[in-house]
Parts: structure tokens; sequence; C-alpha cells
């Protein structure tokens, strides 16, 4: 038996080593496609049950991901790729892609470079008595190669604001986005079905673009942070807002600023007298401020992401949609929409 599990490791190998030219590397660990087009993980083919049972029984070859050594690593129809969530197996996938780096309104803040985040979008507003002129007044993270992630509050029409019609990947710079930066049309917008434009309740939106976007090392689409449990360190916000509480002072430069974890209990003593949060800071909310009252999110730093890089995969995951504050910068924390409580609803739109 040993030996034969040989034999058909070594074919294997030796049919890989002949494709290997022309195919993709993957890592052990990789999200792979399978011929039926679902995906799989990179494996050693000796930890493989499901392709050593098709070599033996219908002489069906795997798929090759690349070398461990001398033993082949296959894409594996394994029970761990399947229980993983969607938007967990489409993360795995886009960090395949990562390129190698050396390297809300936003006050206290420093300028970001091109490249440091990829996933961060700019959403585009236009006064029809100005339609030439786009007013960035949003932000938001893509999440899909169709799909952005951003507030409900920044979509939804009201009698004073209309939705986006245009969003603006790969920039940094606003006043002067550069020719790697990519614009794309909004199809259509999706609140959650429970938002309220009179509370801050559910404010969580989703973006479909008007066509696939073109991934770069620019322009890279960022994880859902699925745990339950949010870190405490390494907090980022992101944005182009206002950096003090003066109108002129909005940046046309993406700003980054670090912020800690604030427990909701703490956070609710700042709210209960704000008629928008009358039902208090709930679970499906997060907040985070700066000890020091200097950094912080504000005036058009709305729907952009709290977000955190995971040691794992060096990929920056969204923890929090920036959603609500009443002032920039002071002791009162923001409040940011919890993502890992509406994966389930972000998947039946974006992985359906």
């Amino acid at each position: 038996m040993a030996l034969s599990l040989c034999v058909l490791v070594l074919t294997a190998t030796v049919v890989a080593c002949a494709m290997s030219a022309v195919l993709p590397v993957l890592s052990e660990g990789d999200v792979c496609r399978l011929g039926d087009g679902r995906r799989g993980l990179c494996k050693p083919l000796s930890q493989c049950s499901p392709a050593i049972q098709k070599l033996r029984q219908e002489r069906i070859k795997p798929i090759h991901c690349s070398f461990k050594g001398f033993e082949e690593v296959v894409c594996c129809d394994d029970e761990f790729s399947q229980r993983l969530r969607k938007s967990e197996l489409a993360c795995r996938e886009y960090v395949n892609e990562l390129p190698l780096r050396v390297n809300p309104f936003i006050k206290g803040s420093q300028d970001a470079e091109l490249g440091d985040y990829p996933h961060m979008a700019a959403l585009g507003y236009v006064d029809p008595s100005e339609p030439s002129q786009v007013d960035w007044n949003c932000g938001g993270s893509l999440i899909s190669d169709r799909y952005v992630l951003t507030a409900a509050h920044c979509v939804v029409p009201t009698s004073r604001t209309k939705p986006p019609v245009t969003v603006l990947l790969g920039a940094v710079d606003l006043n002067e986005p550069g020719f790697l930066a990519q614009k794309y049309h909004v199809k259509k917008w999706i609140q959650h079905p429970e938002y309220s434009t009179a509370t801050v309740y559910n404010d969580i939106a989703l973006i479909e673009l008007d066509r696939t976007v073109k991934f770069s090392e620019n322009i890279q689409p960022a994880c859902l942070y699925t745990k339950s449990d949010i870190p405490d360190l390494g907090l980022e916000v992101t944005g182009w807002g206002l950096t003090s509480n003066k109108r002129s002072s909005k940046s046309p430069i993406l700003q980054y600023a670090t912020l800690s974890l604030v427990p909701n209990d703490k956070c609710n003593e700042s709210y209960v007298s704000v008629r928008r949060v009358n039902r208090g800071v709930q679970d499906t909310m997060l907040c985070a401020g700066d000890p020091q009252g200097i950094m912080d999110t504000c005036n058009g730093d709305s729907g952009g992401p709290l977000q955190v890089k995971t040691t794992e995969n060096n990929a920056y995951s969204i923890v929090g949609v920036t959603s609500f504050g009443p002032l920039c910068g002071g002791s009162t924390p923001g409040i940011y929409t919890r993502v890992n409580k509406y994966v389930d609803w972000v998947e039946s739109v974006v992985w359906n």
C-alpha cells in the first residue's frame, strides 16, 4: 500500500514538474480553485485524502499548486476549506495576490503613501447645479472585485443629500490622483434593511460598481474581520475628511491615525443624551478614540474603515465602518459599525 502511494505521488510530481512553468505558484495554505470552480486549499499531497483517493480509484490527477521540498502541493477539497466563510475564503485568495511591501475626519493624523491602504475608496458626489464638480464627501473599503463597503448614511438620499455617483480607487491625493488611479461609476447601492436615517443603528451599506475592478499594486481588496474579539492594539482609521473643526481644513491627502478601543459601556456615557443614539451603544457598534483627545475621525471620513493589519497574512481587515461622532477630537470616542456583526448580510450580497 505504501509503495502504491509512493508511485502515485511520484507520477503526480513528474506531471506537475512539466506544468509548473505555465501554472501560477501557490504555497501551502493558499486558496486555490478546484476543477469545478469551487475554492480549495493548497496542501501536500500526502495530507490530502480526497486527492489521494481520486488518484487511486479514478486516476484523476490533482490540480498542482507548488512543491514543498520534493513533495507536490495540490489543490485539496478538504473539510476545513468548506467550513470557512465565503468572505474568509475570498480573503485568503486576495492575500495570494498581495504585493510584498517594505514598509472620518482624521484629526492629528499623518499623510499616507501611495499603496499603504490599497483598499481605500473615495465616494464622489455631484451637485446637479454644478455637474462638472465632484465632491469627495465619504470613504469606503474595496472588499471584492465589484463591491465597496461603506456607511448607509453615505448612500441613502435625504432632503439635503444625494447618493454618490462615482468611486475613486488607488489614489492618495484627491487633487492629483495620478494615472494609476481608477474611477468607477456606482451601479447601485444597497443599504442594510434595518437602517433608518433617524438613528445611527445598522449604519452599513454596499456599493456595486459598474464593472469589475482591475487589481494592481495600489488597488487591492481588504478582508472582513470576522472574529468576535476586537483587537485593542493597531486599530487604524483612514480618510480624506477634516483635520480640525474648521470647515476649510479638509485634507486632499489621505490621512491615517491610530486609535484605541473604548468599551461600549464607557462609550455609552458620552451618548446618553444624543437623540440619534437613543437606544444606547449596542453590540452591533464599537467605539474608538485617542486617550489624549488629539486623533479622531471627522466630517468627510464617514464610511471609511477602522482597520487592523493581521500578522498571519499581513493584510488589512475591516473591523468597523466610520459612522458617527459629535466632534472632531476631544474626549468623546467615535462610533463605528461593527463589521463582524454584519458578515452574514455582506456575504449574502457580495458572494451570493
